[in-house]
């Protein structure tokens, strides 16, 4: 995918990967979510899981995927200014781990 930046090329990027999915619907859950504030600075992580499902509610393919992000606190608002997505590796292998064994 590369790096995105801002709001067009990540509305770009959207757009095309949902208008990809036809008459499927995703449900993403999240679990292990961690986060750390500390004065104007924050960082979170959490796993993702992203499921397909058919229109007659089937599951059809599964994959988890770990989302961090930093955050700045301005006046206005908390913005983030580093966001990175990667699937978990197994450390025996050094294989991505893209199907959890709880999911």
């Amino acid at each position: 995918m590369g790096n995105l930046r801002g709001l067009t090329a990540w509305r770009d990027m959207a757009s095309g990967w949902f208008s990809s999915l036809g008459d499927e619907r995703v449900v993403v859950t999240f679990d292990s979510q961690e986060s750390t504030v500390t004065g104007d600075l924050a960082i979170g992580y959490a796993i993702l899981t992203y499921t397909a499902v058919a229109p007659d509610g089937t599951t059809l393919r599964s994959l988890s995927n770990r989302a961090t992000m930093a955050l700045r606190k301005t006046a206005e608002c908390w913005t983030i200014f580093h966001e990175h997505t990667s699937a978990p590796i197994d450390h025996q292998s050094l294989q991505a781990i893209v199907r959890r064994a709880d999911s």
